[in-house]
């Protein structure tokens, strides 16, 4: 009787397993977590990625151009998917060999994430629709298991490379209150440019790279604006995580929740470690180039990113330029708290000169949990060579450095707005010859804006509005630690 006992006990280790994770958290036959990539030339294809319980194997997308039709949907051409089944509690075997304890070609076998042991097997799918045309809006759909289909998903191809207009809305450092403050604060970025080409994230779009749990939270604050709106994210630190090893040890890598949720483009110029994180994609006027900084004590792949970065903003044709990574090359981080605040050598020697001689117009970043934006100027002072911006769009706040940027002296940068307690949402939009720049607080308030100009000596940046008073832990709201939230 009592082995009859501890064998239904046993049984019920699954279930009780699978009880304790929430509803929308479980994966299951039908598709979930759809989200939409953009391929190196968005103007005439792009990706799109969802997942499923372990049983789907087999799977396919469908395309089709939207009409005013009742039935556009009759003429869709379906796409056989390419299925990879994944052990969530398994790690990913490409260290970055960030830390000491990194080892390398540890076998996946004997690497596992404790934060998911619980969890069931998943399916991931990908398809890349291919052939386009140019600014056309297209509808997709996605499906599990058979006759189990996601709703259409409406999108649009950009304009080709050649034209004109680029739009796209910039958020960084998610991060924290996934599921209780940064949907509202997606959603306003959203309601603000419905019309987006494309939604950057600039680093720690999760806490913790490896749980399951808040990937479900961040797929669940975005829901159809990632299925509809091209995703662009850039790896930050916490999309790293150590693995636990069978020996005792562990290892720093990027999060295998990185490669199988997102369809990136690649390189063969670039290492292992390196794909999927540093890419390039060509939208209209506008190249954007995402870089890993987070490998920045990788000495070699750091340097081999450098490399491949300098090849491709050589062979950038594009009248403006944009880079975006996570740490900043001037940070503005008091943390920790009574020390000299954040800052990061090996990043701005690497990718400052480059960002100097080939006339990058915009500089994206995270990771200080509070705003700052300033600019390098010509020796005259007339013109701005490239422009500094570091936001955060997270619960999670940090104070701004009492000595401001004045140790960047020596790099003839000026720090011209900054802001503490405050996440934001910022959009910006590419025409012609002018970058209009906007930032925004939760209540839709104007925190932040300014318009750059290309003229024929050089690039002007105006002001078009009188901005609010700077935000600081001084003047604004009570404060609570963002660890309040869980």
């Amino acid at each position: 009787m009592k082995h009859l006992v501890l064998i239904l006990l046993l049984s019920c280790i699954p279930t009780i397993a699978l009880a304790s994770t929430p509803i929308w958290q479980q994966a299951s036959e039908y598709p979930d977590r759809v989200i939409l990539n953009p391929t190196q030339l968005p103007s005439e294809s792009f990706s799109v990625n969802w997942r499923t319980s372990e049983e789907v194997e087999i799977t396919v997308a469908q395309i089709a151009p939207v009409t005013s039709a009742a039935r556009f949907d009759l003429g869709a051409k379906t796409y056989k998917a390419k299925t990879q089944r994944a052990e969530l509690r398994r790690g990913n075997s490409i260290p970055s060999n960030v830390h000491e304890q990194s080892r390398d070609n540890v076998n996946q076998e004997r690497a596992q994430y404790h934060y998911n042991t619980h969890l069931a097997d998943v399916a991931y799918h990908e398809v890349t629709f291919k052939n386009l045309k140019p600014n056309t809006r297209y509808a997709y759909r996605v499906r599990g298991d058979l006759g189990k289909w996601s709703e259409w998903y409406m999108t649009k191809t950009t304009g080709l490379p050649s034209s004109s207009t680029t739009r796209f809305l910039y958020f960084s450092d998610a991060q924290n209150g996934m599921r209780e403050q940064f949907p509202a604060l997606l959603r306003k970025g959203f309601k603000v440019m419905p019309d987006a080409d494309f939604a950057l994230y600039t680093g720690d779009l999760v806490d913790h790279g490896a749980r399951d749990l808040e990937w479900a939270q961040w797929f669940s604050a975005g829901q159809f604006i990632h299925a509809e709106i091209p995703v662009v994210p850039v790896v930050g630190n916490h999309e790293y995580a150590h693995q636990h090893l069978t020996d005792g040890g562990k290892q720093w890598v990027l999060s295998r929740f990185w490669q199988d949720q997102f369809k990136l483009p690649t390189s063969p110029e670039l290492s292992n470690q390196l794909q999927e994180t540093a890419y390039t994609l060509h939208y209209p006027n506008t190249d954007v180039f995402i870089v890993n900084t987070e490998i920045r004590h990788n000495e070699t792949a750091f340097a081999m990113q450098t490399k491949w970065l300098r090849q491709t903003l050589s062979e950038s044709k594009a009248k403006w330029k944009i880079i975006a990574f996570h740490h900043p090359i001037f940070s503005n981080c008091g943390m920790p708290l009574n020390s000299p605040g954040q800052d990061e050598p090996a990043v701005r020697s690497a990718l400052l000169p480059l960002i100097t001689e080939f006339n990058v117009d915009l500089v994206l970043q995270g990771h200080d949990h509070a705003y700052s934006r300033g600019s390098v100027k010509s020796e005259q002072g007339t013109h701005v060579n490239s422009v500094f911006v570091t936001a955060s769009s997270s619960p999670k706040a940090y104070p701004l450095k009492k000595t401001r940027w004045d140790e960047y002296e020596e790099f003839n940068v000026t720090l011209e707005r900054v802001g503490e307690n405050t996440p934001t949402y910022q959009a910006i939009k590419v025409h012609e010859n002018t970058l209009s720049y906007r930032s925004y607080t939760l209540t839709g308030e104007l925190y932040d804006a300014f318009d750059i100009t290309k003229t024929q000596p050089g690039n002007v940046m105006t002001y078009p509005y009188n901005l609010m008073k700077e935000r600081l832990f001084s003047n604004t709201e009570p404060y609570k630690h963002h660890n309040s939230l869980y």
